[in-house]
């Protein structure tokens, strides 16, 4: 960026942090990415470009077990501070209490718990009263990703401007079975009608494409530890045609799809709107992002595992066998750079080399005005 040699020689940013509100019953936070450019020509009459959104995603990370690679993971986090926002995509290990959260997620995510727009993952609902360690723990660190209760349950659904045009769908695919004592109502929240319903007002009351959506749990997946996750399917059929970048964790490896190559009718034992993967916003990204230390699953796992042929699959990172799935190059974390109207992504490794990168396009993200 140029300036006058009247200009004052520096560029200010400020960040604004954790404010929250109600806008019907959805939940909305304003981002960390509030962006101040300072030192503009005097008189010039010009305005700077805001600078790019900066937010890393991973997930699948703090465990007990030996072998664990969290420390790692989050050292090279703190190394690339600072940044924006922390997209954490659930999971940890194995089933999580208010005792686990304090000294294994806290001691190392929860260093970025003042930037982090976490979703819940399936192991959280592994608890003796299933999310509630989780609900807990944000609720003090940052109660606004909780989202507004429902029968009295948190429901895990909230929005967030994470800046430049970008807004955050902070969604979860972990829903209590009806008969999980000790837990009330029934059937107990949040459920997959939850989320659709939180998705109706949010989308008709903005504009654009420019959504990052996370939950821990990914609609199509190719990895071997679920078959495809059918219950997501009316969630997916809500986002598709206004989301740009879909991103989550669970399998315990990277893997970027593009969803538009991925048909409608696969698996053929479930019948969907044949169509509705065409619907999706032109060159959409589905990013799996497990790497965030836990033992990786490796390609010719028994029981599980990854195909290589999944229709849609544009580049994975998996360790070929056994022995290699604790092995340091395996893991890293998802970069975004987001501008108004386009997104930048890169899987970096540990080491700091880029396995994976791209760019996408979209149409920025409004608020509709009265009357549109």
């Amino acid at each position: 960026m140029s300036q006058s040699s009247q200009s004052q020689p520096f560029a200010s940013r400020c960040a604004r942090r954790g404010l929250a509100r109600f806008r019907g019953n959805a939940l909305t936070v304003t981002s960390a990415a509030l962006v101040c450019i300072g030192g503009l020509a005097a008189g010039a009459g010009t305005s700077a470009a805001a600078a790019p959104v900066t937010v890393w995603a991973v997930g699948d990370g703090p465990n007990p077990y030996p072998g664990t690679r969290t420390k790692e993971v989050t050292d090279f986090l703190h190394e690339q501070e600072p940044f924006n926002d922390l997209l954490w995509l659930g999971d940890v290990y194995k089933a999580p209490t208010d005792k686990v959260y304090n000294e294994l997620y806290d001691p190392t995510y929860g260093r970025f718990a003042n930037q982090t727009y976490p979703t819940p993952g399936n192991h959280e609902l592994k608890s003796d009263r299933p999310l509630e360690p989780y609900d807990h723990y944000w609720e003090h660190h940052r109660p606004a990703v909780v989202g507004h209760k429902i029968d009295g349950m948190r429901s895990n659904l909230y929005a967030a401007d994470l800046g430049n045009g970008w807004r955050l769908l902070g969604l979860t695919s972990s829903f209590i079975p009806p008969d999980s004592a000790p837990v009330a109502p029934d059937p107990p929240h949040p459920t997959v009608q939850d989320v659709l319903g939180f998705l109706h007002h949010e989308l008709a009351t903005h504009t654009g494409t420019c959504y990052v959506a996370i939950m821990h749990r990914p609609r199509y997946s190719a990895g071997g530890r679920d078959e495809q996750n059918n219950d997501l399917q009316p969630i997916w059929q809500d986002l598709a045609g206004r989301v740009d970048l879909y991103v989550q964790g669970h399998e315990h490896e990277y893997f970027r799809l593009d969803p538009s190559k991925i048909p409608d009718y696969y698996p053929t034992t479930v019948s969907y709107d044949t169509n509705i993967n065409k619907h999706l916003v032109r060159g959409a990204q589905s990013f799996v992002v497990g790497t965030g230390g836990i033992t990786l699953d490796y390609l010719d796992q028994p029981g599980q595992i990854f195909d290589t042929n999944f229709p849609g699959l544009e580049r994975y990172l998996v360790p070929p066998s056994n022995s290699d799935k604790f092995d340091l190059s395996y893991y890293g974390a998802l970069r975004l750079s987001l501008t108004r109207g386009k997104a930048s992504y890169e899987y970096v490794k540990l080491d700091g080399s880029v396995y994976d990168a791209g760019t996408t396009t979209c149409k920025p993200v409004a608020h509709k005005t009265a009357g549109r």
